[in-house]
């Protein structure tokens, strides 16, 4: 690949390079949601999925446990704590309603690891808060400790069959849905590249995929190991994985090829170049990294227009 990629990332100072977010990111987890419409809601996640439809009221990209059923197939996390340690990494809030058996686990397993509880904000019913419980004087109280405002206590109620009661939700719907508003709503837009840490990766991705508008995965293999040479192909892929799941990216297959694209159209580098730079002409030198990128892969006219069209928010 010519040098005109290295001597740009040469110039970016990282130090006071700023990210904008793709989007607000929610890992919902909870109860589960069913699979069939015409089934009453199951419990609290599953009526605010399906009867109130949440993820249309809160101005965020919602990311379900259920999109992690081919994470066995399409990567290759060694399991799913690995998974959600990543989804963590670019999501705003991993919002884990208490209300199960699996969401307890998930409660308790999130809580105690150092990458997840930083996101961790919680939904809880009124009773189970109330509760002399390990729940409540455990995982509970180790995120109210990190302030009071990441858990949310409210007095929806459950049959004895389990399945919660309509009639005590509809009424603090509202609230509820305040609750995740405002957890969104206090997420920065923008932050520095150098506290990202072990996120860093993710940006450098979805940043290199949008300068390319369209780009083959072997391209950009080799672009990101610029930037992080120890970062594995199977890691670059397990990366793109929670992007897509995070409606951030996607691929697109034809003939017998395939090629990346962002959905999010936004640059989402705030620029700041070494006093040494050359040029800090962002513009031209975006171009100049995405005509290379097109000169090395020549995309079919077919696929540049699927991927700026999904790109624009056009449906497809």
């Amino acid at each position: 690949m010519p040098d005109a990629l290295d001597s740009f990332l040469a110039d970016i100072d990282r130090t006071k390079l700023r990210i904008i977010r793709p989007s607000k990111v929610v890992f919902l987890c909870g109860g589960a949601k069913a699979n069939e419409a015409h089934l009453p809601p199951q419990n609290l996640r599953d009526y605010l999925l399906r009867t109130r439809n949440i993820e249309d009221k809160i101005s965020a990209d919602f990311v379900l446990a259920e999109s992690a059923q081919t994470l066995y197939r399409d990567t290759t996390y060694s399991d799913l704590i690995v998974f959600e340690e990543d989804i963590a990494r670019i999501s705003g809030i991993v919002l884990v309603i208490s209300e199960s058996a699996g969401s307890l686990a998930e409660l308790g397993a999130f809580s105690s690891n150092d990458t997840i509880r930083p996101t961790l904000r919680i939904i809880i019913s009124e009773d189970k808060f109330d509760q002399e419980s390990f729940v409540r004087f455990g995982p509970v109280q180790r995120i109210k400790n990190l302030g009071d405002e990441r858990v949310g206590v409210f007095p929806w109620r459950s049959h004895k069959k389990g399945h919660i009661v309509q009639n005590s939700v509809a009424p603090i719907f509202k609230d509820i849905k305040d609750f995740i508003s405002g957890q969104v709503d206090g997420l920065a837009n923008s932050f520095l590249y150098s506290g990202l840490n072990e996120s860093r990766a993710f940006y450098d991705i979805f940043w290199l995929t949008h300068l390319a508008n369209v780009i083959a995965p072997n391209t950009l293999y080799e672009a990101v190991n610029r930037i992080h040479p120890n970062l594995s192909h199977d890691d670059i892929r397990n990366h793109i994985f929670c992007m897509k799941v995070a409606g951030w990216m996607d691929k697109v297959s034809y003939s017998n090829k395939e090629y990346y694209y962002c959905k999010k159209d936004i640059d989402i580098f705030e620029y700041a170049y070494r006093s040494s730079a050359k040029s800090k002409d962002s513009i031209r030198r975006k171009l100049e990294i995405s005509t290379l990128f097109k000169n090395t892969d020549n995309p079919p006219t077919a696929v540049y227009k699927r991927a700026m069209t999904a790109r624009s928010g056009t449906k497809l």
